[in-house]
């Protein structure tokens, strides 16, 4: 029989750690509606006419679309479940991506779970907040920047400057992560004035 490929084997441990971590949420998930924030939030989801509480766009158009199809006469724990989906699939990619920067399956694994089971980001995949979305888009570019510096190339980088852009529509505190980002882009990029031409810049104007 065929043996898995480091990749395949990395891919396999995310999604265990996953699956653990939405069973964990879905076990301990807020059954409905909350005080504070959460409750805005629960209230707006379905809410026909745009509100100040809808300052966060994409959150609220995938958040929206996942209530009508799996819970519409519920909305309020619709949308604490969107939040498991979410903390799920971002602990999956913090598997990866520290078994890929450590080249360490354990400690990818390692660090997965740690993130899924800290109190902290447990207490926000359980109810309906923008964390959980947050912090897969800041994982997903994270993993963008690791495969252009793996082979930089326009293609590549173009689709961090997507990913990037896109999680500026959940939250605007992606900004805090510009100055880091553009520093590893630095360091990575063999021609660092190709970061500079208009051909990129363009790009880059055109996806923000």
């Amino acid at each position: 029989s065929r043996v898995p490929d480091p990749g395949s084997r990395t891919i396999i441990a995310a999604a265990v750690v996953a699956t653990l971590a939405f069973w964990a949420y879905t076990r301990t998930l807020l059954p409905g509606v909350d005080l504070g924030d959460t409750g805005g939030f629960q209230a707006a989801v379905l809410w026909p006419e745009v509100s100040a509480r809808q300052a966060y766009p994409l959150y609220y158009e995938l958040g929206a679309r996942f209530v009508r199809a799996v819970s519409t006469a519920n909305p309020a724990r619709g949308l604490n479940l969107f939040s498991a989906v979410f903390g799920a699939i971002a602990v999956g990619l913090l598997t990866c991506l520290c078994a890929l920067v450590n080249e360490s399956l354990l400690a990818g694994i390692v660090a997965g779970s740690l993130l899924a089971f800290s109190y902290t980001f447990w207490s926000q995949a359980i109810i309906a907040e923008v964390y959980t979305l947050h912090l897969t888009f800041v994982l997903v570019s994270c993993l963008a920047l690791m495969a252009y510096a793996e082979r930089p190339s326009r293609i590549r980088l173009a689709l961090f400057f997507g990913v990037y852009a896109l999680g500026f529509g959940n939250h605007l505190s992606m900004i805090l992560l510009l100055a880091p980002f553009a520093i590893f882009l630095l360091q990575v990029t063999p021609e660092r004035r190709t970061l500079f031409t208009p051909a990129t810049i363009g790009i880059a104007m055109a996806i923000a």
